[in-house]
């Protein structure tokens, strides 16, 4: 998949809003510009990330396990989201011990914090990552312009193979005008909405949910 928008693109208002910190409005689809932030917290996700498949990996082992090292690369992965959680602009909410990478961040955001129904550690419709735009407006979600606290902050952007819009990441907006978002299976942070991993798209999205699910208004 290629997530992509123009040099043009990057030079505007999402370059303007990363600037400033926040303090212009946000709209739904702004650029978020690649930069050495966002660049350095994809390295601190990918190193602590990895550290937890590899402990998870020994954990499973049905003999020779090896709790000491699983400790060990636990509390490594851990120093990495710490770093990543002192960096200007994110706090770590909820740090995580667990060897298992249950849970990522569309569980965090639709199951956990939006109670929906129709995900569950993971388990979700196909067309939620393949179509997200699509199945959520089945859900009751649309676009809106301007977010308020409580709705849905989805990452991505133009898939130019694909011809849509797809979403890598996904966060909560809180009334202090930052995100609330789980870095992938790691710990959950609070964040400025425009310091996420350089891996997770070029752009921003609001979705509220303004309706009842097909299913039940039928």
């Amino acid at each position: 998949m290629s997530l992509v928008s123009s040099p043009e693109q990057n030079q505007g208002i999402g370059a303007q809003v990363l600037s400033e910190q926040g303090e212009l409005p946000l709209h739904s689809g702004m650029v978020l510009p690649i930069t050495p932030e966002r660049i350095k917290i994809a390295k601190l996700v990918y190193e602590g990330v990895g550290l937890r498949l590899e402990a998870e990996k020994l954990e499973r082992r049905p003999f020779h396990k090896q709790p000491g090292k699983v400790f060990s690369l636990i509390s490594q992965s851990n120093m990495f989201f710490e770093q990543l959680g002192q960096m200007s602009g994110i706090e770590m909410l909820q740090r995580s011990d667990r060897v298992d990478m249950e849970g990522n961040c569309a569980d965090y955001v639709f199951g956990e914090r939006l109670n929906e129904s129709w995900i569950k550690h993971g388990n979700v419709d196909v067309n939620f990552w393949h179509n997200p735009l699509s199945f959520l407006a089945k859900q009751g979600y649309q676009s809106v312009d301007s977010p308020q606290a409580g709705d849905v902050v989805a990452y991505g952007g133009f898939d130019q193979r694909e011809k849509k819009i797809l979403f890598q990441h996904f966060g909560i907006y809180t009334d202090d005008n930052r995100v609330d978002s789980k870095f992938q299976a790691g710990p959950i942070f609070r964040h400025r909405v425009d310091l996420v991993s350089s891996e997770v798209g070029g752009a921003v999205y609001f979705l509220r949910r303004t309706a009842l699910p097909q299913t039940l208004a039928a």
